[in-house]
């Protein structure tokens, strides 16, 4: 008797096996070739991750990505996603389930979802490098898929660094590393941070020549406000009474009607500034893709917002067991020793001890976590990082 499905379990399960072997056998096979593949950020991915990094500058967040190719060896990085994730202490994860959501997503929209084949993630404010969580989860690809980028970003100050590589998984595992950079651009941000300088200094003209064009008039509402509006209300005329009470405020006030007024004169150099600056149309096309740009970029900041999920644990010391520990920790799974995670508590060393075991300056502050663990102030990243992690190198950074 045939079940329906079971031939098809069968070999999927016999397909992942054999995947797991390549795995194990030769891992990410990175190999050398004489060209140089390029990677190309377009201009609103290269801005909008930009604007990522000052939006999160010590969390690390992860994008899905659509490649294009634009020619021999040449590729283009033309649009992004942001599927839930969750932060990690130092990583970023998101979840099968969600992808597949994704692909379906993409289907629907008639998008070509085999060119949304790349992984972008953020190192913040630290390096580009491969750690060994980003290994696995290229090897982790190793699924139904053919072909698929990953991309990491750092940034320093206004500096933004790639670091990026291919991944082939039929008819084996082939890794290739590629050259990320930055199309050749403008920002388009700076384009119009330009357009509003120009506006700015052609309205502070018309604007001074409006006041003196004005200056009667101006004189008039200073000097004697009007109360027509009060006086009509009462039907009582204390224009007297008013006025000797406004030589007394005067000098303590502003003229509500006076501010208003300057207010128009200001919208009005406005607009004769706007009308100046592009008369000859130059910025009309600047200004459309600007508005169709942050549309496009507070949407994914919107959505990244509202997916990205940052889970804390906080332990009961009576919970502990060699079996848990935290979740954030930078630490490759292979060489690192779950069992002894605890071993720099304090409830089995005090902070002198640690500091002396550590070369910890006694400047540097210390703190334990929720469950007891040391942690020491790394001034590089502006955070509280693991003693163990002291100890891997990171003391230099302070």
């Amino acid at each position: 008797m045939k079940i329906v499905g079971e031939n098809d379990s069968n070999e999927a399960k016999l397909l992942e096996e054999k995947r797991k072997e390549m795995n194990d056998l030769i891992g990410l096979n990175n190999i050398s070739i004489k060209e140089d593949i390029t990677l190309l950020i377009s201009n609103w991915c290269s801005e909008h991750i930009r604007t990522l990094h000052k939006e999160y500058p010590h969390t690390e967040w992860l994008a899905v990505c659509k490649i294009e190719p634009q020619g021999k060896w040449v590729f283009l990085m033309t649009d992004m996603v942001f599927p839930w994730q969750k932060g990690v202490g130092w990583e970023v994860e998101t979840t099968e389930e969600w992808m597949e959501r994704l692909n379906k997503e993409l289907i629907s929209r008639n998008e070509n979802w085999k060119l949304w084949n790349c992984i972008l993630h953020s190192h913040h404010s630290m390096w580009v490098f491969w750690s060994g969580t980003d290994d696995n989860a290229r090897l982790g690809m190793n699924d139904w898929r053919q072909v698929e980028w990953a991309v990491v970003t750092a940034y320093d100050k206004d500096e933004i660094s790639y670091k990026g590589c291919i991944n082939f998984y039929k008819p084996y595992n082939i890794e290739i590393d590629v050259d990320v950079k930055e199309a050749e651009w403008v920002s388009i941000t700076q384009k119009y941070a330009e357009y509003i300088t120009k506006i700015k200094e052609s309205s502070g003209i018309f604007y001074d020549a409006l006041l003196k064009e004005n200056e009667e008039y101006i004189n008039s509402i200073t000097e004697t406000p009007s109360y027509s509006n009060m006086l009509e209300y009462l039907w009582i005329d204390i224009s007297k009474e008013l006025a000797e009470n406004y030589d007394k405020v005067k000098d303590k006030i502003w003229n509500p009607e006076l501010i208003d007024y300057m207010k128009q004169l200001g919208n009005e150099a406005n607009e004769l500034a706007r009308n100046e600056v592009n008369k000859n149309g130059e910025y009309t096309d600047m200004l459309t893709e600007y508005d169709a740009f942050c549309q496009w970029s507070d949407n994914l900041l919107t959505q990244l917002e509202e997916n990205r999920k940052t889970k804390s644990t906080s332990y009961q010391w009576s919970l502990i067991s060699s079996t848990a520990y935290p979740l954030n920790r930078d630490f490759d799974d292979d060489d690192y020793d779950y069992n002894n995670i605890y071993e720099f508590t304090g409830s089995k060393y005090a902070e002198s001890y640690v500091r002396s075991m550590f070369r910890i300056d006694s400047k540097i502050p210390m703190k334990m976590w929720d469950h007891w663990e040391w942690l020491v102030y790394n001034y590089y990243y502006g955070e509280y990082v693991y003693v163990e992690e002291w100890a891997d190198g990171y003391d230099y950074y302070y």
